[in-house]
């Protein structure tokens, strides 16, 4: 009889840490979430003074499509992903990335007056 219940008693020890454990590791949420696509847009008119760049949230694996319009020519840049793209007045232009590294990645746009502004910042979050 104490043998049965020796033996019940350890089978449920470890039917509950097979349980636990696979719910903490196999079963998180965040190693669940597939890579996504994501799309933002971004337009540059109009004065922006005073008002602070957007944040386009991400996670590492995502894959990115950025559409830009902008009244004047210049230059989008996304610092640390070496992304870049050519913007014409008026038309929108589209800028697709895949985030593969986590971080905060700040896009700027360089006006073809040699002007430096701070148009938004990529945060891309681990997976």
């Amino acid at each position: 009889m104490r043998i049965v219940r020796f033996a019940t008693g350890a089978a449920t020890i470890l039917v509950l840490a097979a349980a636990y454990f696979s719910v903490k590791y196999f079963m998180a949420t965040e190693s669940v979430a597939a890579p996504q696509s994501v799309a933002y847009r971004l337009d540059l008119n109009g004065p922006n003074k005073g008002v602070e760049a957007p944040t386009l949230h991400v996670r590492e694996g995502d894959r990115v499509a950025l559409t830009v319009t902008s009244p004047n020519s210049g230059e989008l840049f996304i610092h640390g992903l070496d992304r870049g793209t050519r913007l014409t007045p008026g038309l929108e232009t589209n800028v697709a990335f895949t985030a593969a590294h986590a971080g905060r990645y700040f896009i700027h746009f360089h006006g073809a007056d040699h002007s430096h502004t701070e148009v938004g910042v990529v945060e891309v979050a681990p997976r």
